[in-house]
């Protein structure tokens, strides 16, 4: 529609937004995609909801602004090569197995928010709300770490800078930092890495 339209919370296959209007996605329940998920450029109105890619086949993850982001099902999983995968609620990447390269996987709720352990192209943070990483296992950044200026809560997890390019090691208190693979790396200049 050219109208505003809203996205209720559904069991879909393929889910695809066309034309001008604005769309809000439904502010409870969860939207279950098991095929593809075609936001489209639609102005979106996202609170509350959860997306879960739920397919036994694989499937791609589109960069869009979730709320709640779910992998669930057995498919494997490729987070989009390009732009901003944003998550202001809760990322549960689920077992699955994922290709993740170029995109920026961005923490951006003024809530509390928790930082699973996967294996990240960029990882951000933004906004204002406090940030714990994952009490266990290991937070993968193939590419960039730009914490924010969050509050942070460290326990128990390794970040592990493990891209075959350059790196530079975010200054930021680490629980276990690790440096695996071939690219070099740079420590951050005139700042502490504890």
């Amino acid at each position: 529609g050219s109208g505003a339209q809203t996205i209720p919370a559904f069991a879909y296959n393929n889910l695809t937004s066309s034309s001008t209007g604005a769309r809000t996605l439904a502010s409870s329940g969860t939207i279950g995609v098991a095929g593809t998920f075609t936001p489209g450029t639609n102005a979106y109105t996202v609170t509350g909801s959860t997306v879960d890619f739920n397919g036994s086949g694989a499937q791609t993850i589109p960069a869009f602004g979730y709320n709640n982001l779910t992998s669930s099902s057995t498919g494997a999983r490729t987070l989009a090569s390009s732009g901003t995968v944003g998550v202001s609620g809760a990322f549960t990447p689920g077992s699955n197995a994922y290709t993740v390269t170029g995109s920026t996987v961005n923490f951006n709720g003024a809530g509390a928010q928790t930082v699973p352990a996967f294996g990240y192209n960029n990882l951000t943070s933004s906004s204002t709300g406090a940030r714990t990483l994952a009490s266990s296992g290991t937070v993968g950044v193939a590419g960039t770490f730009t914490p924010g200026t969050n509050a942070y809560t460290v326990a128990g997890s390794t970040v592990d800078f493990n891209g075959a390019g350059a790196q530079t090691i975010a200054a930021f208190n680490y629980n276990n930092l690790t440096s695996s693979s071939t690219g070099a790396r740079t420590l951050p200049s005139g700042q502490t890495v504890f």
